[in-house]
């Protein structure tokens, strides 16, 4: 045989071979094979995000998510919807944030249930999007999560162009969660019974839930708490408790509990008179933009007062913010102020004509001498 015939030998028989491996049946990976090594390379990936983000690679992580995320891996999906719903090292970006959380949703994730709700509720555009949030939310409500139990109750309060709002199931929700002591349930739920509004008006059944509310530092319901017992309503009178929670919700910030407490202070009602004090608690709601506040604080510097000195300046200042919130007295007030300067006198007929509108007599008398 000459080296041609050889050579073409070899290549018929390399054929040959190669026919035969083809031939022979194939071994055929499962499904749930593939599902495995899917999950297993999901779950490699998430790891090396994770180790990344630990070396505060953060951006670097992204990919190693999108990848993880790609093969199923729940926490990865919500980890980088996360990301992209509040804007971390990448931009926000709302729609990819749906579109991972719904990924983690499918795997069972119950945080991204929860988020994917709120999400589709802050930024709904179709009626689809109202029903499916409160669809998502109800799962984690029937399974006793509270917080989704009191988020499903505002869920309920909401409507669009073909979703109505459903008052019995926000009341309904709203008692489950503050059953379970969800304390801004409970101050809503006091609330509702105080007003009489959307349940018949039970100021007993108000200052219970407000006080459960109350002690677990809730702001409003120690307010409304403090003005139920000074005014003896749902409770029997007690201003020395009443002074309790208003100190309570002023330490807090709660503005109106500021401007309460400071005239408590200022007039000496149940505590001893303390004018430096309450200076500064009228002074920390009227920065709040407590209109009340201002107005008292402008009057205090017009015309002085007790350890207050007189100071147009931060009169017409603190009267001036007042007016502009529509207070007519501090709009007649500042009117009075400013007719003292003769480079003022528009300013003064401007805000004796808007305290009149809104009904001040003695603006309107004021008024009709101009």
């Amino acid at each position: 045989m000459n080296i041609k015939e050889s050579l073409l030998y070899g290549f018929c028989l390399s054929i040959l071979f190669f026919n035969t491996a083809l031939s022979e049946p194939v071994p055929m990976v499962s499904e749930k094979e593939q599902y495995s090594t899917q999950a297993a390379l999901g779950q490699l990936y998430f790891e090396k995000a994770s180790d990344l983000i630990q070396q505060k690679e953060v951006m670097k992580s992204i990919a190693w998510l999108e990848k993880a995320a790609q093969r199923d891996h729940a926490e990865a999906s919500y980890v980088l919807a996360s990301y992209y719903e509040l804007g971390i090292v990448v931009l926000q970006d709302e729609a990819r944030a749906i579109k991972w959380y719904r990924q983690a949703v499918k795997q069972g994730h119950r945080d991204a249930r929860f988020n994917l709700a709120l999400l589709l509720i802050r930024t709904h555009t179709t009626a689809q999007d109202l029903q499916q949030a409160r669809t998502l939310m109800k799962v984690l409500a029937e399974q006793g999560d509270r917080e989704a139990q009191y988020s499903l109750s505002q869920m309920y309060q909401q409507s669009s162009d073909r979703v109505a709002v459903d008052l019995d199931a926000s009341i309904y929700w709203l008692k489950q969660a503050a059953k379970q002591g969800h304390p801004y349930a409970q101050n809503n739920l006091g609330l509702h019974y105080l007003q009489g509004k959307w349940l018949e008006k039970d100021p007993y059944k108000a200052f219970r839930w407000l006080k459960r509310a109350a002690e677990k530092q809730v702001p409003r319901a120690q307010f409304n708490l403090a003005l139920m017992l000074e005014q003896g309503n749902g409770t029997s009178q007690d201003i020395s408790k009443a002074l309790h929670w208003y100190q309570m919700a002023a330490q807090a910030g709660h503005a109106n509990a500021q401007h309460n407490l400071g005239i408590k202070y200022l007039l000496g009602e149940g505590v001893a008179v303390d004018v430096p004090g309450a200076l500064v608690l009228i002074t920390q709601a009227a920065s709040q933009q407590h209109e009340n506040a201002q107005y008292l604080l402008g009057r205090l510097y017009q015309g002085g007062y007790e350890g207050v000195n007189s100071d147009s300046g931060q009169a017409i200042k603190w009267l001036t913010l007042s007016a502009k919130q529509g207070h007519a007295d501090a709009q007649y007030q500042l009117a009075l102020l400013l007719s003292q300067d003769k480079g003022k006198q528009l300013d003064a007929k401007y805000w004796t004509k808007q305290a009149a509108l809104a009904g001040h007599r003695k603006a309107q008398g004021l008024l009709a001498q101009l």
